[in-house]
């Protein structure tokens, strides 16, 4: 379909849709997973709309190389509505003319593209002066020292054969977390992302002498650097004034930031070719370097899993290799042909073996693909596999916390990080922002939840012998575990509404330990969270949210554990959380924002101020019902602000800023005493070191 290339952006309703980047993005800057020809079809229908469009004109445009059915247009309107909140009923973007096919009636603003982005600010080396002309002078030296043509493709892979003799340097010996490495394809220099200055920016120096030099700066964190191939700029991610964008900088700072992309996530060039790949989240694109010629991975799988994708492209940017969630955050190892072709499995990662696979670099030979897996007890090192012959071998020790590798384009450098990681249960009284620590340990332990009475917490941590369960006080003392399994698969604890039970997945169903008398009792066979996740017990009911990735499909149901009936609720809130009473459910749509719903009448209304809908996730009840936490970005674009809104919608206050939260795996709650707690990844030691063959 032609006219998914335009040139133009188009605004309506709190709606960014950017066809040339395959993008539709919300007014709280998160990417909407839209299928391939959902996607065209509402490209379609705004680039002609305040027309009718006829049923067969659609699928003609839509699907202009197969003979569809009319049900085919009918199913991709009905996944276009809930994907932009619409309804037939009461239609604020796409109208059914009946008779005649479909107009869209929302109010279009377009922009072009192609204008001028912002010019970004001065280097932060001409504004502070960091290091002064010393620094300048030194990586211009390095600069014009540097070797003439990048060697092909079939450069040797000469790291990975003499890895084990080789000795680790470590290059970031200063304070702050340093991350996220990108060498310059000589080797000569290296580039990170650093949170010295406090917010992350891109950092960079001479990796023979000099002091780093920060090139980036602002309110705004960046992510993801990436060297071109060139040698000449760093494309990184940013949050703009809309959603996160694609930058580019000079190496030294000069040309200062400019923006390339309206949107996208993990830029990584290819060693040999001006050309990148980055993602929504969710889908993979290739851009050339210049942030033009877009155009979307087709052969990526669809999945319900919710792993990070980080992907890489190969030295020539035909293939792409990728994280692929295939049941919540298990990863494995995919690459794909950026054009036609199939996506394949290279690794087989199960819960006991990995987490996940991650930041996979590919080497300059084409053929060798390195990458990290974090372990069941939470350490993570770096891998190699051969694309040809599967064959896979470790290249750091077990014990570690190796991840984030890249590699010079000669084959004789590779950088990496190395986090002495540590996880929390922190608390916050809000009002005086003091913090205390209520558990602490290296093994990666996630969403927490508080018990109805608020005097306890229950959460999983992935231990030596698996996943299990674990409760502790608010005060954090009494700390049980409550699961034993040898290849513990124990996850995503919740409690029952009167706090005497706490249920939990394992394996492929949903279980129930009785706390008084540690009696564990199985619930619901063929339950797993890759599916049927988000769920929370009042009596006997059960809310979840039942979702297919592979559809892009998400449902809110109420199940009577008695007789096995279900309801579907009419918004398709997440997260959602039962009142004291059991009389309501508090959860979000991410395409909207927060509701509370009547369990009875099933009737859902949002939480309203000042005539908008409040934004916000993983929303939790106060104590009292009367006040509702959530969480958002902050405006820098980090994750994530604590706040609070009454439930009628007034008084919206900032509680907290909840350092390290991630949004894969943290969660918090309310303590009986009306302080907050959450946990979180401690990588305030993340350092940066690096090998380098002879």
């Amino acid at each position: 379909m032609s006219k998914t290339g335009s040139g133009s952006i188009y605004e309506f309703g709190g709606w960014r849709l950017a066809p040339g980047q395959r993008q539709l993005i919300s007014a709280e800057g998160e990417p909407a997973a839209l299928r391939s020809k959902v996607f065209d079809l509402l490209v379609y229908l705004v680039q002609e709309r305040g027309r009718v469009v006829a049923k067969t004109e659609l699928m003609e445009a839509v699907w202009p190389d197969a003979v569809v059915e009319e049900n085919n247009l009918n199913q991709a309107i009905s996944a276009l509505r809930q994907a932009l909140g619409d309804t037939a009923q009461a239609p604020r973007f796409v109208a059914t003319v009946t008779g005649r096919g479909y107009q869209f009636i929302g109010e279009v603003r377009e922009i072009d593209s192609r204008a001028p982005e912002e010019p970004g600010k001065p280097s932060s080396a001409l504004r502070y002066g960091i290091a002064g002309a010393a620094i300048i002078a030194a990586l211009i030296g390095a600069w014009m020292a540097r070797p003439g043509d990048a060697p092909p493709a079939a450069a040797g892979i000469a790291v990975l054969e003499q890895f084990a003799e080789l000795e680790p340097i470590l290059v970031t010996d200063f304070k702050g977390s340093q991350s996220e490495a990108t060498l310059s394809p000589d080797g000569t220099m290296i580039a990170w992302i650093s949170e010295s200055s406090g917010t992350p920016q891109v950092w960079m120096k001479n990796l023979q002498s000099g002091e780093p030099l920060q090139i980036t700066n602002g309110p705004y964190a960046a992510s993801s650097p990436t060297w071109s191939p060139d040698n000449s700029y760093i494309v990184y991610a940013r949050k703009s004034d809309g959603p996160r964008a694609i930058y580019r900088v000079g190496t030294l700072g000069t040309p200062p930031p400019q923006r390339i992309l309206d949107a996208g996530l993990n830029p990584s060039f290819a060693l040999a070719t001006n050309a990148f790949v980055f993602t929504n989240d969710r889908d993979l694109f290739v851009a050339d370097g210049d942030g033009s010629n877009v155009r979307q991975v087709d052969a990526v799988p669809s999945g319900p899993g919710f792993a990070r994708r980080e992907p890489a492209l190969s030295p020539d940017a035909t293939m792409v290799a990728f994280i692929q969630a295939d049941e919540g955050p298990l990863g494995n190892l995919y690459i794909a042909p950026v054009e036609d072709g199939e996506a394949r499995q290279l690794t087989h990662y199960t819960l006991e073996e990995g987490l996940a696979a991650d930041s996979p670099t590919w080497m300059p030979d084409g053929r060798h693909i390195v990458y990290s897996v974090m372990s069941s007890g939470g350490s993570s090192r770096l891998w190699r596999i051969d694309i040809q012959t599967g064959e896979a071998l470790p290249l750091t020790a077990g014990g570690g916390n190796a991840s984030e590798p890249v590699v010079s384009s000669d084959g004789r450098r590779l950088a990496y990080t190395d986090t002495r990681l540590s996880w929390r249960i922190t608390s916050i009284d809000p009002e005086d922002d003091q913090r205390r620590t209520i558990y602490e340990t290296r093994h990666v332990s996630a969403l927490p939840i508080a018990s109805p009475d608020g005097s306890k917490i229950v959460f999983f941590s992935m231990l030596p012998s698996g996943a299990q369960i674990f409760t502790i006080g608010v005060d954090g003392q009494g700390l049980r575990q409550w699961t034993f399994d040898e290849n513990g698969t124990n996850t995503l604890p919740f409690w029952s509404g009167d706090g005497a039970s706490v249920f939990y997945y394992k394996d492929r169903a949903l279980h129930r330990i009785y706390l008084d008398e540690g009696r564990d009792e199985l619930v619901l066979p063929d339950f797993h969270w890759s599916s049927k996740n988000w769920a929370a017990e009042y009596g006997d009911r059960l809310y979840y949210n039942h979702f297919d990735g592979s559809r892009g499909f998400r449902e809110a149901v109420i199940k009577d554990l008695v007789t096995g009936e279900e309801v579907t609720m009419p918004v398709a809130i997440v997260a959602a959380e039962w009142s004291a009473t059991g009389d309501e459910l508090l959860g979000f749509a991410p395409e909207d924002g927060l509701y509370i719903c009547d369990a009875a009448t099933l009737d859902c209304k949002a939480i309203m101020n000042a005539g908008e809908q409040v934004k916000g996730r993983r929303p939790k009840w106060s104590r009292d019902g009367e006040r509702v936490y959530y969480i958002r970005h902050s405006e820098k674009g980090e994750c994530c602000m604590l706040r609070s809104v009454h439930r009628d919608g007034s008084s919206i206050t900032g509680v907290a800023e909840l350092t390290g939260f991630d949004l894969r795996s943290s969660y918090f709650g309310v303590a009986h005493d009306g302080t907050v707690f959450y946990n979180h990844p401690d990588t305030s030691m993340a350092e940066i070191w690096l090998v380098a063959a002879e």
